[in-house]
């Protein structure tokens, strides 16, 4: 394997200008900057990435932490900043937690043993034990999905009150009545708690109603089912349905068709996804 040594003695120039030309420093000649380029090519020689990162001390690595893999809107979401990391010559390092907040924090352990440069978070989740991990990463971390202002956590954010809001007007445009939310667990305050807001905020203005009814369940297809379930056995009369998720809106398993052709007896209505 070919070293410094050799590419300096080929191009005849010292090592110390090999190292510069590699590590793309100001002061080298591009008459130089050439020659050092072609003996690298000639001698084949490849650069030792880890030494190279030791000396700079940045490792050009950024950590993704992803509560599920098997979401189209995370996978979507992963591939885009991936793109845009690859265009900064920054590589990404992916851990999907299964939704599971210690392993949020783990990996936030992890990644800071790493060195990476940067993490970015998809919360569904804000409690003190993460707040906390977060607080003590070297790694500055960016949350996406969960408001981090009230922590001073840099966050991304949808507006999830203006979704619930949207999907009210939607449904009353539909001529629906008699409206459902079904949505997640209460501790995702974006999706279950301010989406809710906002469809019960739009059906008050709007209607002069509110919701009949709130399940508070998970992300997931079988979640769906079992709320839809429930919701129809409780009030048959629902002739509108806002889901949180998309996962959640199929929310009949591919074996059975009862609670499909249930809700098609009473009238669905209109139907909204993350």
């Amino acid at each position: 394997m070919a070293s410094l040594n050799d590419v300096a003695r080929l191009a005849g120039v010292s090592k110390s200008t090999v190292s510069r030309v590699i590590n793309q420093e100001y002061g080298v000649k591009p008459a130089t900057i050439e020659k050092v380029n072609r003996a690298v090519e000639q001698c084949g020689y490849v650069v030792n990435q880890i030494a190279k990162d030791l000396k700079s001390n940045k490792t050009n690595l950024i950590g993704v932490i992803v509560p599920r893999v098997s979401s189209n809107a995370m996978s979507a979401s992963v591939d885009g900043l991936s793109h845009v990391f690859d265009q900064k010559g920054k590589q990404v390092l992916l851990a999907n937690t299964r939704q599971d907040d210690l392993r949020i924090c783990h990996y936030l352990d992890l990644f800071n043993q790493k060195r990476v440069e940067g993490i970015l978070l998809f919360a569904s989740t804000l409690n003190p034990a993460l707040v906390q991990a977060i607080k003590r990463s070297s790694a500055p971390v960016v949350i996406i999905g969960q408001d981090g202002s009230p922590y001073n956590i840099p966050s991304v954010i949808h507006d999830d009150y203006r979704v619930g809001f949207c999907a009210g007007e939607q449904l009353i445009k539909a001529g629906c009545q008699r409206i459902g939310f079904l949505g997640v667990q209460a501790e995702d305050i974006a999706v279950d708690q301010q989406r809710y807001q906002g469809l019960e905020n739009a059906l008050a203005t709007l209607s002069q109603t509110t919701p009949l009814f709130h399940y508070q369940g998970q992300f997931s297809i079988q979640s769906g089912h079992v709320a839809m379930t429930a919701m129809l056995d409780q009030y048959p009369e629902i002739d509108g349905v806002f889901c949180a998720t998309d996962r959640i809106a199929i929310w009949c398993d591919p074996s059975t068709t009862s609670t499909r052709d249930h809700a098609r007896k009473h009238g669905e209505g209109s139907r909204c996804g993350r």
